[in-house]
């Protein structure tokens, strides 16, 4: 088949998939579809990332010549029960690191994937939805960060990169995805709201989606441990912009990407994030100095409705 018959089939499928999904809670995860456009891969890169040391936080990336200057449009990784070994013969890093790892992207000195969690990134979360890096990364400066040192030195971290010539149309030239980590601490544990911090990386930026954390990654980049399932559904998000309720009291459940097959819920509005807030209604089972953990996906540019 042509590839432009294919991409038209593509398109015809998105636009089918967003009108009939009219009405549904998960329409505007699929406006998002059709928003960025599905977009065939040009090339598939694979990247191993061996843990060579039990002692260490870090692991970097090191020199990849065949992903230089590469738009990458996805980024996926690996759990043993669906790869087991890597194609150097290594195994591949147990499921308890890939639960406590996080990948940080450099570009120009600038973390713009700044600690992702690497579970995240796996099928069992990670199904459509893209990841869309149109800038040079700097790999040497790249590395996956571990909460812990709990590494195995004989394993290594398998990832597939998708790469594309062209980035997906209504995104503008040279806008990359950027991605922020915000923690927030449940502290003291008696009280039922809990304040977001100010980020200075996050200040008039323009937030195109938010994440929760999944429930199966154990603790977030700081060490401390995610908020405990009991709690995470009693507990609310509040978005303030320009000191109006942009998101009032959206159960954390609906921002767990693994909830609905990875698609994301678009928005688009400039956070006051010290305004903003985490309430949990029954504090029973809270924990202090647990945190929950939220992730800001945002543009370098504003993308065009």
């Amino acid at each position: 088949m042509q590839q432009s018959s294919c991409k038209k089939l593509i398109c015809q499928f998105t636009n089918n998939l967003v009108r009939s999904a009219a009405g549904h809670k998960c329409c505007a995860a699929l406006f998002y579809l059709k928003t960025i456009k599905m977009k065939l891969i040009d090339y598939v890169e694979t990247v191993e990332v061996p843990t060579d040391s039990a002692s260490k936080l870090r692991f970097y990336f090191g020199e990849q010549p065949t992903l230089r200057d590469k738009r990458i449009i996805n980024i996926y990784t690996y759990l043993v029960a669906n790869v087991s070994k890597a194609p150097s013969g290594k195994a591949l890093a147990n499921d308890a690191v890939i639960n406590r790892s996080f990948l940080v992207l450099v570009s120009k000195n600038s973390e713009v994937i700044n600690r992702l969690p690497l579970y995240q990134l796996t099928g069992k979360v990670y199904y459509t939805r893209p990841l869309v890096i149109d800038r040079t990364v700097e790999w040497p400066k790249s590395y996956i960060e571990l909460s812990a040192k709990d590494a195995t030195a004989t394993e290594t971290f398998l990832f597939n990169f998708y790469c594309a010539d062209k980035v997906p149309k209504r995104i503008p030239s040279g806008s990359g995805l950027n991605v922020e980590i915000v923690e927030v601490k449940t502290t003291p544990a008696t009280i039922q709201k809990f304040m977001l911090p100010d980020h200075e990386n996050l200040r008039g930026k323009t937030i195109h989606s938010i994440e929760y954390i999944n429930s199966l990654v154990g603790a977030g980049p700081s060490g401390s441990t995610v908020v405990n399932a009991t709690s995470k559904i009693k507990s609310y998000l509040t978005m303030i912009s320009g000191g109006n309720d942009i998101i009032r009291k959206l159960p954390i459940y609906d921002l767990d990407p693994s909830n609905y097959n990875g698609l994301r819920f678009p928005f688009s509005f400039n956070p006051d994030l010290p305004k903003c807030y985490v309430e949990c209604v029954d504090t029973a089972n809270l924990v202090a100095d647990q945190v929950y953990i939220f992730y800001f996906y945002y543009w370098d540019k504003v993308i065009r409705r």
